[in-house]
């Protein structure tokens, strides 16, 4: 009977040793792989007033007895995407007609129009006349545009009527 103890013990140790050597060779083991990440960043501008609204207004207009020159600006502020060049332009959402001069026109609520130009500079020498486009900044960094605006030069204020005169313009800024 000892010898039969022994044997069952002999059996048992070895089905252990195996056990244990199987199981310390799938311990070891191991597995890998790869995972590709991608990130697109895509060209972008966008286009804000600093203080909200967008409006341009013109100092108040006499025809008689005034200095003033019937200006006016308003600021956009534009942000680019690193390496992304925008170029903005202005038109007008209202037909040009019945304008003396100027190449935008503001209208009062029976139809009498005021002559005005948009210039890209506060100097008033660089006509904005729709097409004109003003570059942004290409480096991911805030840029402001100024638009002014001035009455036209050939525009004769003391003949309208007292009124309130209004126009939209469309900015687009292209990138």
């Amino acid at each position: 009977m000892k010898q039969y103890q022994l044997k069952i013990a002999g059996l048992a140790l070895a089905c252990g040793s195996l056990l244990m050597l199987s199981g310390s060779g799938l311990a070891g083991s191991s597995q890998s792989g790869t995972i590709t990440v991608n990130a697109d960043v895509t060209a972008d501008c966008t286009f804000t007033a600093p203080s909200g609204a967008i409006t341009l207004n013109f100092d108040p207009l006499k025809a008689i007895g005034t200095s003033s020159n019937g200006e006016g600006s308003a600021t956009l502020t534009v942000t680019c995407t690193d390496g992304t060049t925008g170029t903005m332009t202005v038109a007008s959402t209202t037909s040009n007609t019945g304008a003396t001069a100027g190449f935008f026109t503001a209208e009062d609520s029976n139809s009498d129009v005021l002559g005005y130009d948009i210039y890209s500079d506060s100097g008033y020498s660089t006509l904005w006349e729709g097409t004109h486009t003003q570059s942004t900044n290409a480096d991911g960094t805030v840029k402001d545009l100024s638009l002014y605006a001035k009455v036209a030069s050939g525009q004769s204020v003391s003949s309208l009527p007292v009124a309130s005169y209004s126009d939209t313009l469309q900015v687009t800024v292209n990138f």
